[in-house]
């Protein structure tokens, strides 16, 4: 699930400065509002996904459906109030929080869909592992600010391709109703960078959150699934 959003946080590794074509007042609005909308989608739906956590039967699912909405709510809530923010020393700050929380997501997606699907040793091994390196990657972004952006690329990419050693496990048990919407996600990611990357295209930049926002919703029906 979470190598997919990989791409686009690779693409997205630069060094933290103002883009090539500044973004106008009124793109930046569009680039609040739409994942404003995220955090509108995370809150409602949260009683929902919380539900039907509660009904599952392992010991650690409501921590582990905690963490992945507390990455989700990271994200939506640093990009929002990064575009929203005016004040260039503000928005700098905002930029880095926003950076940061794309770890937190990766991590935070990872942890219910490998929870889930397998063996509890070999979740606690995997998601111990995953989650030092999102601590090094946090540091980096929070105290190297726009240094060793090679490093953070090296980390995304790990975490990437962290999935390769539960292949078995997980296709053994993860099912076309979960694997579909997680494919369906990882699709929107990989097709909102397209528009990531064209920063000449008006309004490109809220068709890219958009695309964000599409893929957030098919993980969580990927997760709200995997619950039963």
């Amino acid at each position: 699930m979470p190598c997919t959003f990989t791409i686009s946080c690779v693409v997205r590794n630069k060094k933290i400065k103002k883009p090539k074509r500044p973004q106008t007042p009124g793109e930046e609005k569009a680039n609040a509002l739409t994942h404003a909308l995220g955090i509108v989608f995370i809150l409602v739906t949260l009683p929902i996904l919380w539900k039907k956590a509660m009904a599952h039967p392992g010991p650690y699912t409501l921590w582990a459906v905690g963490i992945y909405v507390a990455g989700m709510l990271a994200v939506y809530i640093s990009s929002t109030v990064y575009h929203f923010l005016v004040h260039p020393p503000l928005k700098q700050k905002a930029h880095i929080a926003d950076h940061i929380s794309i770890f937190l997501l990766i991590g935070g997606t990872y942890t219910p869909t490998v929870y889930l699907f397998t063996p509890l040793r070999t979740a606690v091994i995997f998601l111990g592992i995953m989650w030092s390196i999102i601590a090094l990657g946090v540091i980096l972004k929070l105290f190297f600010t726009g240094k060793y952006n090679w490093l953070s690329t090296l980390l995304y990419l790990a975490l990437g391709w962290m999935l390769v050693f539960l292949v078995e496990p997980l296709t053994q048990t993860m099912t076309s109703r979960v694997f579909i919407p997680i494919l369906t996600g990882g699709l929107c990611y990989t097709i909102g960078v397209l528009f990531y990357i064209q920063r000449r295209i008006p309004y490109g930049h809220a068709v890219w959150h958009a695309f964000v926002l599409a893929g957030t919703i098919a993980h969580w029906v990927a997760v709200y699934r995997a619950l039963g």
